[in-house]
C-alpha cells in the first residue's frame, strides 16, 4: 500500500496511480508516496491513525490496545450463536440445569410449551436473541450482562 500527504491528509492507494500530477510515468519517490507498514496485531489490539515514521520514511498505523469492554463486544459478537452442548454445559456451570429449564417450559400456555419443549430439546445451537432463552434468564434473575457472558463464556468451552 501507498500514501502521499495532500493539503496534511494522508491519501492511500492499494496501487501506485498510473498517472500522477499529468505525468506518466512519474516517479512515486519524488512524487512523495510514500510505503504504508501495517504492523500485525493481536486480537487484544487494534490500528488506530496512520503515523510517518519520519526515520524509515514510511507510513505506519498506531497500535492502540483494548479495553476490557472492546474484547468482550468482539467476543460476544463471535458468539451470538453457539452449540447446543456448550451452551448446556454453561448454564449448568451456572446452576441452571435442563431439568429446570423444560419446568420453565411447562409452565408456558399451551400450544407454546410443546412447542418450545420440542425446540428446546431438538435445537443444535441457541442464539443470544432467543426469546425462550430470555424466559430462562428471566427465572434466573439473569440481566443482559449476564446472558451475554454466559455466550461468550459457551463459546470458549473446549468441547
Amino acid at each position: 500500500m501507498k500514501a502521499i500527504e495532500i493539503n496534511g491528509n494522508w491519501e492511500l492507494y492499494n496501487t501506485l496511480p498510473k498517472v500522477w500530477n499529468n505525468k506518466q510515468p512519474y516517479n512515486a519517490i519524488e512524487e512523495g508516496f510514500k510505503d504504508v507498514i501495517r504492523p500485525t496485531i493481536t486480537n487484544t489490539q487494534r490500528l488506530g491513525m496512520l503515523i510517518y515514521d519520519e526515520l524509515n520514511d514510511v507510513l505506519t498505523y498506531e497500535v492502540i490496545d483494548k479495553s476490557a469492554e472492546e474484547i468482550f463486544q468482539d467476543e460476544l459478537s463471535k458468539a451470538t450463536e453457539v452449540s447446543a452442548i456448550k451452551f448446556l454445559a454453561q448454564l449448568e456451570r451456572e446452576g441452571v440445569i435442563e431439568e429446570d429449564i423444560l419446568n420453565i417450559i411447562a409452565n408456558l400456555p399451551a400450544p407454546d410449551n410443546i412447542d418450545a419443549r420440542i425446540a428446546f430439546k431438538r435445537a443444535t445451537t441457541f442464539e443470544r436473541d432467543n426469546a425462550l432463552l430470555l424466559l430462562v434468564g428471566q427465572a434466573y434473575g439473569f440481566n443482559d450482562a449476564k446472558l451475554d457472558e454466559i455466550f461468550v463464556n459457551a463459546s470458549k468451552l473446549p468441547i
